[in-house]
């Protein structure tokens, strides 16, 4: 008769505990992941070549990471060499992260490709919006 009523105790102890540790994570606020905007990604990238020849200045870089897509872009594998390109006031803000050998984490929006039918140049369709590390 111990046994049982012992037995009953401890079940009712950790069902108790149960029930509280429930109660706490309803009262915490679920954190939101900011969205990333249709056309963008943000992503970690290592500088390979910086073009300031001509304007608007020309960066090829890999892409080490996608970290986030915006809802009309297609998956990008790692590894993949893309060209974007800057105006003259983000670059020079930035002159010392655009070298070649650097990392960087920025966002970069996908210009309209217009009516192109090759699609081997839409590496070239990127603008850099923001570095962001």
């Amino acid at each position: 008769m111990k046994f049982n009523l012992l037995s009953i105790l401890i079940i009712l102890f950790f069902i108790s505990c149960a029930s509280n540790k429930q109660k706490e994570n309803k009262n915490e606020k679920p954190v939101a992941e900011l969205q990333i905007a249709p056309n963008y990604i943000h992503a970690d990238l290592e500088i390979l070549s910086v073009e300031d020849t001509k304007t608007p200045l020309t960066i090829r870089a890999t892409i080490l990471e996608v970290l986030k897509y915006g809802s009309t872009i297609e998956p990008i594998p790692s590894g993949i060499v893309v060209s974007f390109h800057t105006n003259d006031e983000l670059y020079k803000e930035y002159a010392n992260r655009l070298k070649s050998g650097k990392k960087i984490r920025a966002t970069l929006r996908k210009e309209p490709s217009g009516m192109m039918m090759n699609k081997s140049n839409t590496t070239n369709l990127w603008k850099l919006i923001s570095i962001n590390n």
